[in-house]
């Protein structure tokens, strides 16, 4: 304010000042037209003025007096803006209006108008405040909309059941796209379907032999990879084992009963040649029983065993 009111002093100063000297110059004009009207009916001869004779002296001290009196004008009133009530030369008060703006001022505290001249606050008033912060809205005053608190932003709950696509798994945030975990899916091999971590079902492709695997019930094509079976089914028996021949499944060839073997059935005749006898297999000529012959004496000549003669 002191640093307003020296300029507006001497502003002040400088009308008084320009007044006075306004009013010296004046009265010396006024003066010098008297004297020029005295010299020029003084000093003309025919012209005569009922004052020459009858005119009073006039002495310096009524000149004087009249002269020096002046009339000061009216100053204007200073005021630091237009929405100072007080000048400052007088402190004559009057009466102002403010121009408070329309759109609320804010702090932390509350909220106003403000003028836009002085900056003085009108409707002072503490913040209205709305519903509470979320993750991604503010709570603000109802009235104003300063932000009361901030979002919350957003924090993450992932889930602990896995998501999944063709060839990865994770734990996935149902607020956000957030993902964490994540990592590629765990299979035994090539032909293993379920991923070992999240269960992820894949379609494969196994790799079956052409020729038949076999147990003793059933037969079946094998996956070179993993052993997978397909076309899997019980053997169908062909026709009964021989003494040579097995019994086989007439799919896959596997053996359900072994070859019988030979049994032997030797004749109940004696088969003899020069020097010997025996019994012989008639499937098959295996000789059992064999012996020599025997004879009664060097003249005897029919075996006593078989009859050769």
């Amino acid at each position: 304010m002191k640093k307003l009111l020296i300029p507006l002093i001497v502003v002040a100063l400088v009308i008084i000042l320009f007044f006075c000297i306004k009013n010296i110059n004046n009265s010396e004009k006024q003066d010098s037209n008297e004297t020029q009207d005295t010299t020029q009916t003084t000093t003309d001869p025919d012209v005569t003025t009922p004052e020459e004779t009858t005119a009073p002296e006039t002495t310096p001290s009524d000149t004087t007096d009249e002269t020096s009196v002046t009339t000061e004008p009216d100053k204007e009133h200073i005021y630091d803006n237009a929405c100072d009530k007080t000048c400052n030369e007088c402190g004559e008060e009057r009466e102002i209006t403010h121009k408070f703006s329309t759109d609320w001022s804010s702090d932390s505290d509350g909220h106003w108008h403000i003028c836009s001249v002085c900056g003085e606050k009108d409707e002072v008033k503490a913040h209205k405040p709305g519903p509470e912060a979320t993750e991604t809205v503010a709570q603000v005053c109802t009235e104003c909309e300063y932000v009361i608190v901030k979002p919350l932003g957003h924090t993450h709950n992932y889930k602990t059941e896995w998501s999944s696509d063709s060839s990865k798994h994770w734990h996935s945030c149902p607020g956000c796209d957030a993902k964490k975990d994540e990592s590629a899916h765990v299979y035994d091999n090539v032909c293993d379907t379920s991923c070992n971590t999240c269960g992820y079902e894949r379609t494969i492709q196994h790799s079956y032999k052409t020729s038949w695997s076999s147990d003793a019930k059933s037969h079946w094509h094998e996956c070179t990879v993993c052993g997978n079976k397909k076309d899997a089914a019980n053997h169908i028996p062909g026709n009964g084992p021989t003494e040579s021949e097995p019994q086989k499944c007439t799919a896959c060839g596997y053996v359900i009963k072994a070859a019988l073997g030979h049994t032997h059935k030797y004749s109940s005749d004696w088969s003899k040649d020069s020097s010997s006898h025996w019994h012989a297999c008639s499937g098959c000529g295996d000789k059992k029983d064999t012996a020599a012959h025997v004879y009664d004496n060097s003249c005897d000549a029919s075996c006593n065993t078989c009859g050769y003669t």
